[in-house]
């Protein structure tokens, strides 16, 4: 199995109460801001953190629809490979989204139930 590593990555560590996100932001996505514009982004961030969280909220006020054609059937095929390693990842982020309300059990006739 071929590990890859982020040789620019540096490891640090958080206490309850830090601001992860705001810490993330500050070092990497607004690097080219000047030092005062960095420092406006990072308050806003923490004043109003319920909104800027670190695990994304449900939208709500919004709902899809996925119109069906008559008499259409699915298309049966097998599942698609996964090597492990891809597949524990797989199912953390789906137990990840379904445990934060972001997911729900399929209740569809058409979905199939396979490993995930």
């Amino acid at each position: 199995m071929k590990n890859t590593y982020d040789l620019k990555a540096v490891e640090k560590s958080f206490k309850p109460g830090d601001s992860v996100l705001a810490s993330i932001v500050h070092k990497t996505k607004i690097s080219h801001l000047s030092q005062h514009q960095k420092d406006d982004i990072c308050t806003l961030l923490s004043t109003y953190e319920q909104i800027f969280g670190d695990v994304p909220q449900p939208c709500r006020g919004v709902e899809h629809d996925i119109l069906l054609i008559d008499n259409a059937m699915p298309v049966k095929q097998h599942p698609y490979r996964v090597n492990p390693c891809k597949r524990n990842a797989l199912r953390s982020e789906v137990e990840f989204l379904l445990q934060n309300g972001l997911a729900e059990q399929s209740t569809s006739d058409l979905f199939y139930v396979g490993q995930v």
